[in-house]
């Protein structure tokens, strides 16, 4: 069992079993069941999109909501930022759990390779945005708009020269 804490500091506990993932099956047609690669879609799924991952999460902490009277809403509410990723971790973690070994190790490793991935292609995003290309880009389109210059000016320009007086 895995667990995460929202916004609301309310602490929410993922428990993966048999009923747990027909019910996902039933409500929101996610099969973590069968097949490998259908359970890696799902989870790639549910990583790429909040909206499904809280419809997903409240599937599985529905109970403890209702003994919490938290309604959906209220509990949507609460998945912000880094919440939605210790959410995600804690879901796909339990799920890993949840698995007999032989199908257990696979899926580790490709959730690992899947991480890999995504933070490479964030680091890819980051380079391209500080590249000096980007920030020309930048530059014209501010430019063109009237805005002043993203370009920082030299610092000498920022610091005031000490022979002249303002007196």
């Amino acid at each position: 069992m895995r667990a995460f804490t929202d916004t609301a500091g309310r602490s929410w506990e993922i428990a993966i079993n048999v009923a747990q993932l027909k019910r996902l099956r039933a409500k929101l047609g996610l099969d973590f069941l069968h097949d490998d690669k259908g359970l890696m879609e799902s989870i790639g799924q549910v990583q790429m999109d909040p909206e499904l991952l809280a419809s997903l999460l409240f599937v599985l902490v529905e109970k403890q909501s209702e003994a919490a009277a938290v309604t959906a809403e209220d509990f949507e509410e609460a998945l912000a930022g880094d919440v939605i990723a210790d959410a995600t971790e804690a879901f796909i973690l339990a799920l890993v759990e949840f698995l007999p070994p032989h199908r257990r190790r696979p899926l580790a490793e490709a959730v690992g390779a899947m991480r890999e991935a995504m933070g490479r292609a964030t680091d890819r995003a980051v380079e391209m945005i500080r590249s000096p290309e980007m920030l020309e880009r930048i530059d014209r389109a501010m430019a063109e708009a009237g805005e002043p210059s993203t370009s920082s000016p030299e610092s000498s320009e920022l610091t005031p020269d000490p022979t002249h007086s303002g007196s």
